[in-house]
Formats: C-alpha cells, structure tokens, sequence
C-alpha cells in the first residue's frame, strides 16, 4: 500500500477506541515507525510534485503537517488526540490568510485532498468578491470547468447569514450565490488506496492549480495573467 500500510490503518483503528494519553505513550514507537514517518515521506514527495507546476511552494514538509494533538480548550470533545494526518501545503506555513494553498487528510475513515483559500481575512475576502464581480466570465470558466467539475466537484465554502451591505441581489443577481462564501474551497475524495503515490495526488491538484491561482491572482491584485489569457 505504499507510504500508508495496514500497520497505518491498524494504528488508527486502535486509538479510535482508545484515545488516551497512556495508550499513545506506550504505542508511541509504531505511531513514529507506521505513521508519522511515512506521512512525512508522503509530504516531502508531494511537496517536491507540486513545486513543479507551482514554483510557489517552499513549505517545509515539518511546516506543513499537523500535529496529531488536538487542541481540546473550547470543545466538549476532550480526547486527546485525532485519528487523521492531515497537512496544508502553501508558500511558507499551514495558516496564511493571503494565499490560496493545498490541503491533505488521511486516515482508515476519510481520505480527502482540495484546496483554496480557507484562512482568510477581511481584506483578502473583499478582492476575492470585488474579483468575482468585475471577471465574471474568468470566474465561471474556472468553477464550471468540466474537468474540474469531474476532479473536484463544485466550489465550496462557509456562508453568511446575511450578505454584506455593499453587496445588494439587483446589483449583483448574477454571482449574488458567491457573494455569500466567506472561504472558498474543493475537494476531492479518493480511497487511502489510490492515495499511496505523491505523484498521482499532485496531478490531481495540477488541476486545482488553475483555480488556486485565480483566488491568489484576487488577493494580490494582480489580474493581467488573466486578462492576456
């Protein structure tokens, strides 16, 4: 199977029923040995894939990945940790509110691969609908690709509850149903047993790439790639 074993599935498996510090301390050797190794592996691979069609990319696989901890302050959840490895591949750290970045997430339960711009803030959100409005057709021609469509299915995201104010159904009835997301993002959804070869989820988010980059072409302000295209 790859970088992700039966030991990989087995592991998680057990500490689905016993998510306890002490049953991790006394299995912590198979976690380094079965899971978190070879999730590394599959990270730095993966990373190196998709620097080449995206030669943005400089995260460190360290930098990338998620610890396995989960963090138990505000929820009534209190195991200590998850069942899933998970990893945000972007420029230079998981969490950047200004770029639109990869996301991987394995586990014997779910397996998904996607990306866009989650981690956002006001002023990035603001140039992604202003972006929307004023390149409707280069939007659409990216969201409604059909070979995307296939890849990933439809956009996705968190909604409002209520639009902003500047942002009114007569002025904007065409993409008023994007007007809504406040992040922005696809997923794809494989078995753990096509997911073992960094080189075929890079050529899956090869295709994201495109829709990656009109997200960060909005953020940046930078639209004339776009318009010459």
């Amino acid at each position: 199977m790859g970088h992700f074993t039966q030991e990989f599935i087995d592991f998680f498996e057990e500490l689905r029923f016993n998510n306890s510090k002490d049953w991790f301390d006394e299995n912590r050797k198979n976690y380094r040995k079965y899971v978190k190794g070879p999730f590394e592996e599959f990270i730095t691979e993966l990373i190196l894939k998709i620097s080449e069609f995206d030669s943005e990319i400089l995260i460190s696989p360290k930098a990338a990945i998620f610890r396995i901890n989960r963090d138990i302050r505000f929820t009534k959840d209190k195991t200590p940790y998850k069942t899933h490895m998970a990893a945000s591949i972007s420029r230079t750290k998981r969490k950047e509110e200004d770029f639109a970045g990869y996301y991987v997430h394995v586990s014997p339960f779910e397996v998904y691969m996607g990306g866009g711009v989650y981690f956002i803030n006001s002023t990035g959100l603001k140039s992604i609908r202003n972006f929307i409005i004023d390149y409707p057709e280069q939007f659409e021609r990216v969201v409604y690709d059909y070979e995307f469509l296939q890849a990933f299915g439809s956009l996705k995201g968190d909604r409002l509850k209520r639009l902003p104010k500047e942002i009114t159904v007569q002025s904007f009835c065409r993409m008023i149903s994007w007007m809504s997301l406040w992040n922005f993002v696809r997923k794809h959804i494989p078995s753990i047993n096509s997911c073992v070869r960094p080189s075929d989820t890079a050529n899956k988010f090869s295709l994201k790439v495109h829709c990656a980059k009109i997200e960060q072409r909005a953020l940046d302000f930078s639209i004339c790639e776009l318009r010459r295209g």
